[in-house]
């Protein structure tokens, strides 16, 4: 009996387990089943819509081939008629939106717009009817493409041809840009839209011969243009809605493209430090190869007359703790015709990791910078927390050597970021002028930094802006420099440093070649009314600020000096308010 028992259990068990067997199979099954149900009903559904659509479609096309060719036109559209551009239908609990587009068509048989032969360039019609739906993966559509030709000879319907060209910021076609027309001035209403083909260009044929037509350009992550009708806040626009003359063609340039996006962060002014070593106690220098330590420069070993072709200084690892950003380095050094002195900075997250940091973190590094002072900004402190200096001596000549003396790494300590800054956003771009002549911006407008100091500004049209701090703020440096040009389609981040705004202030922006900013150059300001004369040396921005001190005059004069390029002088300026200077040293 005990063993029959133990059987009888053992038999349940398995029982069990078959069981969980089968229920897991009979899920997958069914998880499968009405994988396919669903696939097959959602094929059904979506064959069931297209072929509602097509059926639509077809219906809108019988229509129009049911109306005489003088009638076929829509509602607000050139040609005119009575059948609507928009409309949505239910059927079966799904709508679908009908869209018709009716335009005449200039056959090239006969010659385009102004070689047209016979100069009517509105030979025949075509219709384009668009039927669109929604499914659970988004939206469909479908359309059909007739064309419409008159009985016997071409139609002479009169008025003008508007053409609408749509380009980018450097002049290639933008495909695909909806061109908006509106007219209220004609009889009836004009109030259509042409996409632009392949060319850029959107055509509309028989446009009714008026004044008054305005236009808007757009197109989903462009920005837009369109004209402006003058108005009280606007008087003299600078793109004045335009007259479409019979049997002429009116053309007009629009240009748009891709937007893009400004992150500002507003900053206190940070705490700097430097590092600086004149050799005189050579605790900074790690390693050297081939110099020679005269007691006031390093040369290549050798001496006069046999001096080594190559040579090299490497300098101990520097990792500054807080640190917030480097700065710039300035390397003092002299080189001849057959000479000269490369600077590479190595980096890295510890001091035994240290590499050449590569061209894409610092732009020029790999070859070695030849010209100081050289702008470390572009370094991510997270990636190259600690750096070395490494400088290469070469000379192609045994009787002379380059000349290290000197050099001075300049980096931030610490930053703190300035919440709640209103800041206005100003573009170079007009739309017009006001009636005292004062150019109307077409973008303008105040944003406001967040509780950690930033925002982020969307949808930007590319231009030049200039930036503002408002209220009790002034910004005393930008990196990068204010004005700046934001290319289309592109992420710009700018940090401002603000400071309580005093009555008047002076920042002076400095470049050099190729544009660039140009730290380490003397500004001096000076006023004999104002009883001033007090110089500051530009930062890694290449940026001064004059905020004290500062008494109402205007003889104020600026003089800029750097090494290896001639002086700059700005004269008769008139510190009223907060002002803002650029200035261009040339080599």
């Amino acid at each position: 009996m005990r063993y029959r028992h133990l059987s009888s259990s053992y038999s349940a068990g398995l029982t069990i387990v078959e069981v969980i067997m089968a229920v897991a199979f009979m899920a997958v099954v069914f998880v499968g089943l009405l994988a396919g149900f669903r696939l097959a009903l959602d094929t059904t559904n979506q064959v069931q819509a297209k072929t509602t659509a097509v059926s639509l479609a077809n219906a809108r096309l019988e229509l129009l081939r049911s109306m005489t060719y003088d009638d076929i036109g829509t509602v607000g559209g050139i040609p005119q008629g009575s059948i609507p551009q928009v409309e949505t239908v239910t059927i079966n609990g799904r709508d679908f939106t009908i869209r018709t587009l009716i335009y005449w068509v200039d056959d090239p048989a006969d010659g385009l717009g102004a070689d047209d032969v016979n100069q009517i360039t509105t030979d025949y019609k075509e219709a384009k009817v668009e039927v669109s739906w929604e499914t659970r993966r988004g939206s469909d559509q479908i359309f059909l493409l007739t064309r419409m030709t008159p009985r016997g000879m071409e139609s002479t319907v009169g008025g003008g041809t508007l053409t609408v060209n749509v380009f980018n910021a450097n002049l290639q076609p933008v495909e695909g840009a909806d061109v908006r027309i509106l007219n209220t001035t004609t009889t009836s209403t004009i109030d259509t839209i042409r996409s632009t083909n392949v060319d850029g260009a959107a055509v509309f044929g028989g446009a009714p011969a008026a004044p008054q037509y305005q236009l808007f350009v757009t197109r989903p992550g462009y920005s837009s243009a369109q004209t402006h009708q003058a108005t009280t806040t606007n008087p003299n626009p600078t793109t004045q809605p335009v007259t479409v003359v019979a049997g002429e063609n009116t053309t007009l340039l629009f240009q748009i493209d891709r937007v893009s996006q400004l992150v500002l962060r507003t900053l206190a002014p940070g705490v700097t430090n430097t590092i600086t070593d004149d050799f005189s106690s050579l605790n900074l220098v790690a390693a050297t190869t081939s110099l020679t330590w005269t007691g006031s420069v390093w040369e290549l070993a050798g001496g006069p007359s046999s001096y080594e072709s190559n040579g090299s200084l490497l300098t101990t690892p520097f990792a500054p703790s807080p640190l917030a950003r480097w700065e710039t380095l300035q390397v003092d050094a002299v080189t001849g015709p057959d000479t000269s002195l490369r600077v590479q900075v190595l980096g890295g997250l510890g001091t035994s990791s240290l590499a050449v940091i590569p061209n894409s973190d610092l732009a020029g590094n790999e070859t070695g910078f030849t010209t100081s002072p050289i702008n470390l900004l572009p370094l991510d402190v997270s990636e190259y927390p600690v750096i070395a200096l490494q400088f290469l001596l070469t000379s192609a000549t045994s009787s002379a050597s380059p000349l290290l003396q000197s050099w001075q790494l300049s980096y931030t300590e610490t930053e703190t970021t300035v919440p709640n800054v209103d800041l206005e956003l100003r573009g170079s771009k007009v739309i017009g002028q006001d009636g005292a002549g004062v150019n109307i911006p077409k973008l303008q407008e105040v944003v406001t930094t967040d509780t950690t100091g930033a925002v982020t500004v969307t949808d930007l049209e590319w231009d030049q802006y200039r930036i503002t701090a408002q209220g009790t703020w002034v910004v005393s440096s930008a990196c990068p420099f204010v004005p700046i040009d934001i290319s289309p389609n592109s992420t710009t981040n700018i940090d401002l440093t603000v400071v309580p705004a005093p009555a008047r202030s002076l920042r002076v922006g400095v470049r050099g070649s190729g544009g660039a900013p140009l730290s380490g150059a003397e500004v001096t300001l000076s006023s004999s009314d104002a009883g001033l004369s007090v110089s500051q040396t530009t930062n890694s921005c290449g940026q001064v600020w004059f905020g004290s001190g500062l008494s109402e005059a205007d003889d104020y004069q600026v003089n800029v000096t750097a090494p290896g390029y001639s002086s700059s002088e700005v004269t008769g300026l008139n510190i009223d308010n907060h002002i803002v200077e650029s200035i261009q040293l040339n080599p």
